[in-house]
């Protein structure tokens, strides 16, 4: 029986090793056949990636014959510019040194026929100058002033040959300044401008009012405009040249009601330079407003000192300091700025002993090229040499309230006008 047994157990293991041998087999041929599918794939890639990559050397082979091609096509074109560019810029050096030559000539002759004349002869000739040589200039010419000056190592500010260091006598003290008169106009009087030691004009920003007095209070005359001034100055001849905020423009009025537009600009204070000329702070710029012998409008504009530094943040008002100077209250700012003519920084003021604050509202010079200067919020009026040192407060004897509006009168009589509730002109003597 055991051994009966014995042979059926090998029988039984016999069948199950053949059957697990079939099955291996069957796994052993799908591996195969994977294997070779997996082959065929892989050899089917490969060949497409030779083929992208012979058609990827082919297309840069073909684009780097473009490129070069195209780029030897533009450097010939920019050589041919560049030729015709240098012809130019020679032909125009060319034009411009036969300019200066011209230039140099007439400066030559001006000053051979000017020396040891009048003044009148003077502007007679360069009129008749301007006239002849004519000018290319369109109706409106736009100039910038020039920043070639070469700039001089210096140890103090100067203006002209006056330096800071140099000593001044006979300065005036608080001792001299003397009330005149004083009155109270119908208007606050933010604007004066005094036309002569006893009479002055007076107006209020936004309003439209300009109001004539004497020295003793008495209204004189009075002219209603058409439009709300920002500034006003007045001119040789007596008539107004007034700055209207809503049409944005610098009108001149005569007595009788007669309008003429001179300019159109946005603007803030007034004045009239030597020439008549308005000069206008425009923004965060000074402006001077010029007509030439063809009646052409030429506009200057001082806006950068000689280094490129902006001179103004808010300017509020302008009075010229002799024929060479502009001095500007940039109430912005926070301070006084004086310039040249040629937009040279010539020094700036930024209040007196122990101020905290100091907001100039106006400013005027006197026949001493002396600054004064209307510190509103301090209740304060500056006295300062024309190098801007300051001297004293007009005010400290005398008892005012936000003192606005200044003016000078041709014998050095200074006009100050409050914007209080008071409403006071006061006309002070300071000089001894």
């Amino acid at each position: 029986m055991a051994q009966s047994k014995d042979g059926d157990l090998s029988k039984g293991s016999k069948e199950n090793l053949s059957k697990y041998l079939q099955k291996l087999d069957v796994k052993d041929k799908f591996i195969l056949d994977q294997l070779k599918t997996n082959n065929d794939i892989l050899h089917s890639v490969d060949g497409k990636v030779h083929e992208t990559k012979a058609e990827i050397i082919r297309t840069r082979d073909a684009l780097i014959a473009s490129v070069q091609a195209e780029s030897e096509t533009l450097i010939g074109q920019l050589e041919t510019m560049a030729e015709k560019n240098k012809s130019s810029v020679s032909a125009f050096n060319t034009k411009l040194q036969s300019d200066h030559d011209k230039i140099q000539d007439t400066m030559k002759t001006l000053r051979a026929k000017t020396e040891g004349r009048t003044p009148a002869y003077i502007d007679k000739l360069l009129k008749e100058t301007e006239s002849k040589n004519g000018t290319k200039d369109h109706d409106i010419v736009t100039l910038s002033i020039p920043k070639l000056l070469p700039q001089t190592e210096q140890t103090t500010p100067t203006i002209g040959k006056l330096h800071v260091e140099d000593r001044i006598v006979n300065l005036p003290t608080p001792a001299d300044v003397k009330v005149v008169k004083h009155f109270r106009p119908e208007v606050h009087a933010a604007e004066i401008r005094a036309i002569s030691p006893t009479q002055m004009w007076c107006g209020y920003f936004g309003d439209r009012s300009l109001l004539l007095y004497n020295i003793d209070g008495q209204k004189l005359n009075s002219v209603t405009l058409k439009f709300d001034i920002t500034g006003f100055a007045v001119n040789e001849k007596g008539n107004f040249i007034a700055c209207d905020r809503r049409t944005e423009s610098i009108k001149e009025i005569t007595l009788d009601g007669q309008v003429t537009t001179l300019c159109k600009t946005s603007s803030m204070g007034i004045c009239l330079n030597h020439k008549q000329q308005p000069v206008v702070c425009v923004l965060r710029s000074l402006v001077v407003y010029s007509t030439d012998c063809q009646n052409k409008l030429r506009i200057y504009k001082f806006d950068n000192d000689q280094e490129g530094n902006h001179l103004f943040v808010g300017p509020q008002r302008v009075s010229t300091n002799g024929p060479d100077y502009y001095c500007v209250a940039d109430t912005k700012g926070k301070k006084v700025v004086t310039i040249d003519v040629e937009s040279r920084l010539m020094w700036t003021y930024s209040g007196g002993p122990g101020q905290e604050e100091f907001k100039p509202i106006d400013v005027c010079c006197d026949s001493h090229m002396n600054v004064i200067v209307a510190d509103t919020f301090n209740n304060k009026v500056h006295l300062l040499t024309k190098d801007g040192r300051f001297i004293m407060y007009i005010t400290d004897r005398i008892d005012m309230e936000k003192p606005w509006g200044l003016s000078i009168s041709e014998d050095d009589t200074l006009w100050i006008g409050e914007c209080s509730d008071f409403n006071w002109v006061h006309v002070i003597k300071y000089l001894k």
